[in-house]
């Protein structure tokens, strides 16, 4: 009977519509009325039924069990299937009795169970015409291996459409209605088989809307009756509705048409025992933001629907098309109603205890429901259009589940989780599907709600971190374009501000796992992973300061070696950064202990450097205004001079301290290395502009006391802002000075030493009239130091350079009667007043031992008068109390003063009259 009907010579489409639609009025009219003995049998199977709950939960969770008779009920009329026929193999029972005289009798549900198996063979002979293959059962449809067989082209076949597109509102209004209908699980099964095998064949052959009118006939017959989704709604194409209004309704309404009749309370009866979960409905962005909705139960039938959708985009993804949106939504709806929330990898768990009723053994199974099928497994095997399809469709989600985070109500998860599924499974093209992805997911990740935020970030790092550590077709330790594609996710999260986020980013997914396993890996993509760890602010905790800042560490211990050429200089700024950053203290010191770790190793390979940093490769360097030529390697050593000075004048002192030691330590140790023309560049752009600095500085601090409640003690000559800072401005000077001191040979060719040299006098001078002693003293301590400096050159050079000689010592001679003068000068009575202390003048006198050393070497009649002026300072002696005993040399001659403040004070004061009264005040010409 059934082959009579088949399509194997397939007939006009015209016939086959007919063959349809009549096979769908006739199963439709067989619920029109209720026929005496249908009415009494469908009471009794049902009181049988209910009251061997049990074994139907059971039969319906396919656990063990005795299954109900097979059949189908709706509005009260009972019909069951009396003969299976098998289909292929016809069965014409009553044709062989028409020799017979009596009639036969027939089984009530005969023609129920005829029309029911006509309309499988009819689809099923539609899929062969379409197909041109045996037909496949849905667990025929995958491989051992999870992958689907079927093909994802077919040739544009017109009578195959034709044939479609005749057939399936027919088909679709009957299987729908025996679907609301069947009562046992073997009828349903069938009937969503061919709902998807007809959903299928539509997608071959390219037929949209009846592809998703079919799946969305699944879809809703999965979910709970009233149940609100725009999207199956929006979805039903017109025909759809026209047909399916009848079977649709609800059976809640129906109870309220029929006036509460005794089979209308037998059907209640009956579906109240197959309820296997409650809870509440996902709410969504078209729904009011104070609107509630009270709690959904999900029957068996419901469960075994959602199999069926999950076997749709297990087998038949590739056909799903834009209809991978309704599919997704209805598994995150049904989702959200067994509680099932995402876990690592994406999979989904259960997150509430089981329901405690007579189904309550079919609940454990609701669970495996997603753990024998899972949702996204099988699309690895998607081609690249079905992909982007899927992905399409899950960002639409997220974006829904953002809008209804946004009106402060719970949103589902789903998306994200099976994003990050669909990341993990497609490793093998992640260049196809990760900007996408990942641009989602940081938006994810960008949003206030946490919990929306905290899966954004573990979808993105789990990404990161699985891509990584992937075996690419090519080497990642080779592909530069990779590398940059898969960490730059990481790198966008770095402007976020929120802290989790970065905690997130850089303990977990940096630090704890790429930095540890993969750094070798890592050849392109370290100055990404430079500027993760380096976006840090001042806005950001301790906690994320420190976390950060180990990873910096074991960047510089472990990995400095291998690091590029182009990121030294990144390494060097992304340490600064640390020094600068006012959240931790210790982190600051240290950083500026990894800068002297950083230069030596400058130092130690600083062949291979100067190698691998040609010429072509500068311009990854910043420019050094002033030195145009300069060299990559001394354009390195720049970098690090340039941010150790801006830690000189950072606004914490022991910050400031250590920094100016360590910048001065690194030109005293290194800087020999330097070429002749960076060594203008280090003068007039570190140098100088830190005694700028920390000169302006210095004299906007203020002196009052610092608050040290709460704190560690400080010690008196440290408790003002501007104590701390004479302190700074004591290192600084004397730092430069000695390094005018040091290299001195060097500066000295330079074109513009004597400008230096004057600028260098002028710091020194006003510093040496500072109010702070331990300032003034200090300076004049830096003035002897380049003065003897400025002695032995001019004793070991030949009388060839005399006029170079000349100008230096006029400087120094002019800043030293500067400095006495108007030390020794006295205060007008308005001003506060100030009288040189007896260090100070003695330390003065100091100074003068090197001019009278410098100046008896020079033949001249003016400095022979200079050196009988500076021989008249200590010639002074007084009977002042006992002071400690000063030797100065003149000539060949030990002179031994005593003195006190005062009588010394007045010896100055002459001396500098006389030095201003003669002509020796101005310099030679």
């Amino acid at each position: 009977m059934a082959e009579s009907i088949s399509f194997r010579n397939p007939p006009s489409v015209a016939g086959s519509t007919v063959v349809v639609n009549s096979l769908a009025a006739c199963i439709q009219s067989l619920f029109m009325t209720t026929p005496p003995g249908l009415a009494s049998s469908a009471q009794a199977a049902l009181t049988n039924s209910t009251s061997s709950s049990s074994p139907l939960i059971n039969s319906v969770s396919m656990g063990p069990g005795i299954s109900p008779q097979a059949g189908f009920y709706y509005r009260g009329v009972w019909i069951p299937i009396c003969t299976v026929f098998t289909s292929g193999q016809p069965k014409a029972t009553f044709l062989e009795m028409l020799d017979k005289t009596d009639p036969p009798s027939i089984q009530d549900g005969y023609c129920m169970s005829v029309a029911y198996a006509c309309l499988l063979d009819v689809i099923r002979s539609i899929s062969l015409v379409v197909q041109n293959t045996p037909f496949c059962t849905t667990s025929d449809l995958s491989s051992s291996d999870g992958a689907p067989n079927e093909k994802t082209a077919i040739d544009d076949d017109s009578f195959s459409i034709q044939l479609v597109n005749s057939s399936w509102c027919g088909l679709l209004a009957a299987l729908t209605l025996l679907l609301e209908a069947s009562t046992d699980e073997t009828s349903t099964e069938n009937v969503l088989k061919s709902l998807q095998t007809f959903a299928s064949v539509s997608g071959r052959v390219g037929l949209t809307t009846p592809r998703d009118a079919f799946i969305t006939a699944l879809c809703k017959a999965s979910l709970p009756p009233h149940y609100t989704l725009t999207v199956l709604n929006a979805s039903s194409p017109g025909t759809l509705l026209s047909l399916d209004k009848p079977i649709t309704e609800s059976y809640s309404q129906h109870m309220v048409n029929t006036g509460g009749n005794a089979n209308a309370n037998i059907e209640t009866e009956f579906r109240q025992h197959l309820i296997v979960a409650v809870g509440s409905p996902l709410p969504t962005p078209s729904q009011p933001a104070g609107s509630q909705q009270g709690p959904v139960v999900l029957t068996a039938k419901n469960l075994q629907c959602m199999r069926a959708i999950l076997s749709v985009a297990h087998c038949h993804g590739a056909v799903l098309g834009s209809a991978w949106h309704m599919v997704l939504t209805t598994l995150q709806h049904l989702a959200w109603i067994l509680g099932l929330k995402p876990s690592s990898g994406g999979s989904l768990k259960s997150s509430r205890p089981l329901m405690e009723s007579s189904s309550a053994t079919l609940v454990p199974s609701t669970a495996a429901v997603l753990a024998d099928l899972p949702v996204l497994s099988s699309i690895q095997y998607l081609d690249d259009v079905a992909l982007h399809h899927l992905i399409d469709a899950l960002r639409q989600l997220s974006q829904e589940a953002l809008e209804v985070a946004y009106s402060n109500r719970e949103p589902s998860l789903f998306a994200v989780a099976k994003l990050l599924e669909t990341g993990l499974v497609n490793l093998n093209r992640v260049e196809v599907l990760w900007r996408p992805v990942t641009n989602h997911l940081l938006e994810v990740s960008g949003h206030p709600l946490n919990r929306m935020r905290e899966w954004g970030i573990e979808a993105i790092t789990t990404l990161v971190r699985s891509a990584i550590q992937y075996q690419h077709s090519t080497s990642l330790k080779e592909n530069q374009r990779l590398q940059t594609l898969l960490i730059s996710p990481l790198n966008e999260l770095s402007s976020t501000s929120f802290a989790d986020v970065r905690q997130k980013q850089q303990v977990d997914c940096v630090l704890q796992h790429l930095l540890h396993s993969s750094g070798d890996i890592i050849s392109f993509g370290w100055p990404l992973f430079l500027n993760i760890i380096g976006a840090i602010n001042n806005s950001q905790g301790e906690n994320s300061i420190r976390s950060a800042f180990q990873c910096l560490q074991l960047v510089v211990t472990d990995y400095l070696p291998i690091l590029p050429w182009n990121c030294l200089p990144l390494a060097v700024e992304t340490t600064g950064k640390f020094g600068s950053q006012t959240q931790d203290l210790n982190v600051s010191l240290t950083a500026i202990g990894l800068m002297w770790n950083v230069s030596d190793y400058f130092y130690q390979n600083r062949e291979v450097l100067r190698s691998s940093l040609c010429e072509e490769r500068n311009k990854v360097f910043p420019d050094f205004p002033g030195v145009p030529n300069m060299a990559a390697f001394d354009k390195l050593w720049m970098c690090l001079y340039t941010k150790l000075g801006e830690l000189c004048i950072d606004e914490r002192p022991a910050v400031r301290k250590s920094a100016g030691q360590t910048l001065f330590s690194t030109i005293a140790a290194h800087g020999d290395l330097l070429h002749h023309n960076t060594w203008q560049a280090v003068v007039w752009q570190v140098l100088f502009p830190l005694l700028d600095n920390v000169k302006k500085l210095s004299g906007q601090a203020s002196d009052v006391k610092v608050d040290t409640s709460g704190s560690m003690l400080i010690h008196h000559s440290r408790n003002t802002a501007q104590k701390q800072w004479a302190e700074t401005q004591v290192l600084t000077l004397s730092g430069v000075a000695r390094v005018f001191q040091t290299k001195r040979p060097m500066l000295q060719s330079l074109d513009e030493f004597s400008r230096a040299w004057i600028l260098l006098l002028e710091h020194i001078e006003n510093s040496a009239l500072s109010k702070n002693s331990e300032v003034s003293l200090a300076s004049l301590k830096a003035f002897q130091d380049v003065l003897s400096t400025t002695t032995k050159c001019s004793s070991s050079e030949s009388n060839g350079s005399g006029s170079h000689d000349d100008f230096v010592w006029n400087v120094a001679w002019k800043a030293w009667l500067q400095i006495g003068t108007l030390a020794t000068s006295p205060q007008k009575e308005e001003r506060v007043t100030y009288i040189p202390s007896q260090p100070f003048l003695t330390a003065l006198v100091g100074v003068s031992n090197f001019q009278i050393y410098a100046l008896s070497s020079i033949s001249s009649q003016r400095s022979v008068q200079r050196v009988k002026l500076l021989l008249y300072i200590p010639s002074v002696r007084t009977r002042a109390y006992t002071t400690p005993r000063r030797r100065l040399v003149s000539g060949n001659e030990l002179i031994e003063i005593r003195m006190d403040s005062c009588s010394f004070l007045s010896t100055f004061r002459l001396c500098w009259f006389r030095c201003q009264a003669s002509d020796l005040w101005e310099p030679e010409d």
